[in-house]
């Protein structure tokens, strides 16, 4: 038989679980090696499946790449994305895998967009300090680490 893409199976997972009743599907790049242009291309295809509202993105930032990934969604109709308090997490499965894009860094890339997100950057940056200093770690989140020092003078 023919061997499906990657992209293909994606797909035929997304129009199987809308056809069984899912009401959401969240399309995870937990090992964070995902490609603005993958994503463009992904999105662009689950059009044909189902409204855009039905699906978000998980986007891990291994390779730095979380920020752009999301963009591109964002762009091309995606409004629901999976994050985490500082970055917090990983991938069990792949060695070295950082954790989910940190909430904070999409706060500021939104609300830097003109995107309203509803959150109080100030307060979230202050939980998830209180969240890193109880696992005696620092946030992998760039904004995180340069407001909190803002934050602390202000």
């Amino acid at each position: 038989g023919k061997t499906k893409n990657n992209e293909d199976v994606v797909l035929n997972i997304c129009e199987k679980l809308i056809e069984y009743g899912v009401k959401e599907v969240s399309i995870g790049d937990t090992i964070g090696v995902a490609t603005s242009t993958q994503v463009k291309s992904l999105v662009n295809k689950l059009k044909s499946i189902d409204d855009l509202s039905r699906f978000a993105m998980h986007f891990h930032d291994t390779y730095a790449r979380a920020l752009s990934n999301v963009v591109v969604s964002y762009q091309e109709g995606i409004r629901i994305f999976d994050t985490s308090s500082g970055g917090l997490g990983g991938c069990p499965y792949a060695k070295g895998a950082s954790g989910n894009l940190a909430t904070e860094d999409l706060v500021f890339l939104f609300e830097d967009m003109g995107v309203s997100t509803g959150v109080d950057l100030k307060k979230l940056i202050k939980s998830s300090e209180e969240v890193f200093n109880y696992l005696r770690k620092m946030p992998d989140s760039k904004v995180n680490l340069a407001l909190r020092k803002i934050y602390e003078q202000s």
